[in-house]
Order: C-alpha cells, then structure tokens, then sequence
C-alpha cells in the first residue's frame, strides 16, 4: 500500500512540475495544489461474513458482523490547466477507523434436536481498517466573473488499497441441562487481510483567494469501488472463499488552496 501512495504522491509531483513550468512560460495561474481535512463517510456503514456448517447432525451458522464507522483524514490534490478551462489532476487520501466485531453463532444441543441456542459476543478488541486511494481526474474549471473566486468540476479513475482486520476464528462454551442450553463465545482471532480494486470518482470544489496564489476552499468528492476479501467465517469449515466489500464513500473537506 505504501508503494501505491509513493507512485501516487510522484504523479502529483510531476502534474506540479508541469504546471510550474506552463506557469512561468505563461505567467498565467496553471497548477493548483489543495491540502484538505475532509471527514468520509463510507460507501457501505457496516458488512458480514457468514458460513454454516454441519454439527452433531444439524445445521450451526456463525456470523461476523463489522460496523464501518465515518472517519477523519487527509486528501492531498495537484494538478495543471492546459487550456484556459481544461487540466488534468491527481488527488491522494487517506483515512482510518476502528470498531469491535460482532460475533454470533446459533449452534445446536449436542444431544437434542431442534434445540439450538445463539450467542452473541461484541469484541473488546477493535477491527481496525485503513483505505487509501488514488484518484486521476479530468478537471473542468468554468470562468467566473470574480477573479477571487474558482470553482472546479473533476471526475475519473480511482484506485483503491485498504487494510482490514478480519475474524479467523471464534472460541465458544455450550452449557446445556436437558434439552436447555447456553452458548458463550468466550474469545476470537484476528488478523490483517488487504484488497484493492479500480473504481470512479466524481467531484467539485469552491475555493476564494485572499491574493492571486493562496486561498481556502471547500470540496465534496464521491468515490467508490469493490474489493475481494476472505470470507473469513466461511474459511473455518472451508478455505479460500471470497466476499466483495465496497470501499470510498462520501468525503467532505476544507483547506488551504494554492494556484501558481
């Protein structure tokens, strides 16, 4: 993942060499380069693995349930006019959350049937996931009245890379009296699984500058994208089962801009 924001960060170091460059041929405000805090909300709040498996001659299921909570981090975007209207840019982010899983398995009585009895556990320890993403975009700069003011329409590819601790395993106690019983998940295993997928971005941002180079601005950005994940619950009774997560999300940011 640290490879894809070096080759990210040195695509937007290129598009702001160029703009520099048109910049003192033209004397003209070329390239631009933002520095955001922005606040994702993500493309999906909350997702599931599941399996179910046979045990003492009925069907168990377990489930591992994630919450995705919205998250704060950094966006980084640079890019060049080529026309008075038309550029190209690079934008990178970053961000990271953690939430406890849930874990819930409905298991049946080892000697009775049609008795089975769930439990559900909420974790002590936290999933933690991070997301970082490229996004190229054509960008669309209308002329405006006032000098002072910029607005920017972009759009295009991105591509994601996220990290995100998964469930492997689970650990219960069944306690049972007759055909009563109980089950207590009592502790679980995680670990670390990456994924990475292309997908789209679309966008605008406002800005007002207090000189001809520095300002402040505003952006909103929708991106998003599908990555192959291990299945992790269902990996227990059989390996190398996948689940599709959805990544990017909504992202709202305010910061510094600068034109040159």
């Amino acid at each position: 993942m640290r490879n894809r924001v070096f080759v990210g960060l040195m695509a937007l170091a290129i598009i702001i060499g160029g703009a520099v460059s048109a910049a003192a041929q033209t004397r003209t405000p070329n390239g631009y380069l933002d520095l955001n805090f922005v606040r994702l909300a993500p493309a999906e709040s909350s997702f599931q693995s599941t399996a179910t498996t046979q045990l003492y001659n009925e069907a168990a299921s377990w489930t591992f349930r994630y919450e995705v909570p919205g998250t704060n981090g950094i966006d980084i975007a640079g890019g060049a006019f080529f026309t008075p209207t038309i550029g190209i840019g690079i934008a990178v982010s970053h961000g990271a959350s953690e939430a406890p899983p849930v874990i819930t398995a409905t298991l049946p009585h080892p000697r009775y049937y049609n008795a089975s009895a769930t439990g559900t556990l909420t974790g002590a320890t936290p999933s933690k996931r991070t997301e970082t993403a490229v996004h190229m975009q054509v960008v669309f700069r209308p002329k405006m009245s006032n000098p002072r003011l910029q607005v920017r329409l972009f759009g295009g590819p991105s591509y994601f890379s996220a990290s995100q601790q998964l469930v492997t395993n689970f650990r219960y106690n069944q306690i049972w009296l007759g055909s009563a019983q109980q089950v207590a998940i009592t502790g679980y295993d995680q670990s670390d699984k990456g994924g990475s997928a292309w997908g789209f971005n679309v966008g605008g941002d406002v800005a007002y500058f207090f000189s001809k180079t520095i300002g402040v601005g505003g952006m909103a950005r929708y991106a998003a994208g599908s990555a192959d994940f291990p299945n992790t619950a269902q990996d227990i009774v059989a390996s190398g089962q996948t689940q599709s997560i959805k990544l990017g999300g909504v992202a709202f940011g305010f910061g510094l801009r600068v034109r040159f």
